[in-house]
C-alpha cells in the first residue's frame, strides 16, 4: 500500500520538478532590492549600500526596480537573508517582480543572491570574503557594488525586443526590408552594423540559473540605426517571424565585453504607476529598518505528506 502512494507522490511532484529543471527563460526586468541583513553596527553602511546597489541597476535604464515607498506600502520593506523558494513566489506575486536580491553578512562573508520569481530557483549567487585586517563597515559599500556589477555581467543578452508603437507588432516592413527594434537602455556602446542575435535560452539543470543554460540563436540580423534607449535593427534571418516578439531576449556578439561593461540599467514602470519606481527618500526611520520574518505555509506538500503517513 505505502509503494502505491509513493509511485503517486512521485507521479504528482516528479513531474513539476522535471520542469522546474528545463525551463526556458524569460526577460527579467522588474526588480526588488531588499535591504542589507548585517549586525546591527553596521547598520549605517548597509543602508548606503543599499542605495548605492539600487542606483547602480537604475543609473541607465536596463531594470525597473522597486522604490521604498513601494515596498513600504506593501509592508515587506525590511532586511532579508537566504529564502526559501515559497518565500520567493509568494514575494514575487506581492510585488509583480521578475528577480528579487538579497544582500546578507554572516561573519566575514558578504553573500549577494538573486531569485526568479515565478519558480523561486536561485538565478545567480555569489560572495565575497572580507578582509579581517580592516573595517568590515568600509567594505560593505564597495563589495556589494562589486557583486551586482558581476551579476549584470554574467546575463547573457543585452537588449530585449520592442513592440513597434505604430504598428503594433515587434517586426514591420519597410522598403522591401524587415525590422524590428531592441531596448538597450542609455550608455551601452552599439555602432551601425554591428551584429545583432535573437537566443532562446533554456535552463537545463537545477543549478543556479546562469550556470545552466543553453544557447539557441533563431535570428540574426543587423543594427540599422541607433538611438538614446534603443536600436533598430533590419533582419537577415529567422527560423520563424513568429519567433520575434516582443521581450525575445538580444545579445550583440561583436565587442561583448565591452557591451557588458557598460550595461548597469532601469527605468519607470508604468503599468504599477510612479510609486513602483522611484530615487525614494534617503532617510530611513527606526520603523522600517525592524526586521519581521515572512511566514508562509506549504499546506499542499504538507497534507500529501499526511496522506503518506496515515496509509502507511
Amino acid at each position: 500500500m505505502f509503494s502505491k502512494w509513493l509511485l503517486l507522490f512521485f507521479a504528482i511532484f516528479g513531474t513539476s520538478w522535471g520542469a522546474q529543471a528545463q525551463m526556458e527563460i524569460s526577460l527579467y526586468r522588474r526588480v526588488v532590492v531588499f535591504p542589507l541583513m548585517t549586525p546591527v553596527e553596521f547598520q549605517d553602511s548597509a543602508d548606503e549600500a543599499w542605495w548605492q546597489i539600487r542606483e547602480l541597476l537604475t543609473e541607465k535604464k536596463r531594470f525597473l526596480v522597486a522604490s521604498k515607498n513601494f515596498l513600504v506600502s506593501k509592508g515587506v520593506f525590511q532586511s532579508r537573508g537566504s529564502l526559501s523558494p515559497a518565500d520567493v513566489v509568494i514575494l514575487s506575486r506581492l510585488l509583480d517582480s521578475h528577480l528579487i536580491v538579497t544582500t546578507y553578512l554572516r561573519d566575514n562573508k558578504l553573500t549577494m543572491s538573486f531569485y526568479e520569481g515565478e519558480s523561486g530557483r536561485i538565478v545567480w549567487e555569489e560572495n565575497i570574503i572580507l578582509q579581517s585586517s580592516l573595517p568590515r563597515s568600509n567594505q560593505l559599500i564597495p563589495s556589494s557594488l562589486n557583486l551586482m556589477h558581476r551579476f549584470i555581467n554574467a546575463l547573457p543578452y543585452q537588449g530585449f525586443v520592442l513592440k513597434d508603437e505604430i504598428t503594433g507588432r515587434s517586426i514591420y516592413d519597410r522598403q522591401n526590408r524587415t525590422y524590428f527594434k531592441v531596448y538597450t537602455g542609455k550608455g551601452i556602446e552599439i555602432e551601425v552594423g554591428n551584429k545583432v542575435q535573437l537566443i532562446r535560452l533554456v535552463s537545463v539543470n537545477l543549478k543556479p540559473v546562469l550556470e545552466s543554460i543553453n544557447q539557441e540563436v533563431f535570428a540574426e540580423g543587423k543594427v540599422a540605426s541607433v538611438h538614446s534607449d534603443f536600436v533598430e535593427v533590419e533582419l537577415l534571418r529567422a527560423t520563424s517571424l513568429q519567433d520575434v516578439k516582443e521581450n525575445s531576449l538580444v545579445r550583440f556578439p561583436q565587442d561583448l565585453n565591452q557591451v557588458k561593461n557598460t550595461l548597469d540599467a532601469v527605468g519607470e514602470l508604468k503599468s504599477l504607476g510612479p510609486e513602483y519606481y522611484s530615487g525614494g527618500e534617503r532617510e530611513l526611520t527606526k520603523e522600517e529598518k525592524e526586521r519581521k520574518p515572512l511566514v508562509t505555509a506549504l499546506t499542499f506538500v504538507t497534507n500529501i505528506i499526511g496522506m503518506l503517513l496515515i496509509a502507511f
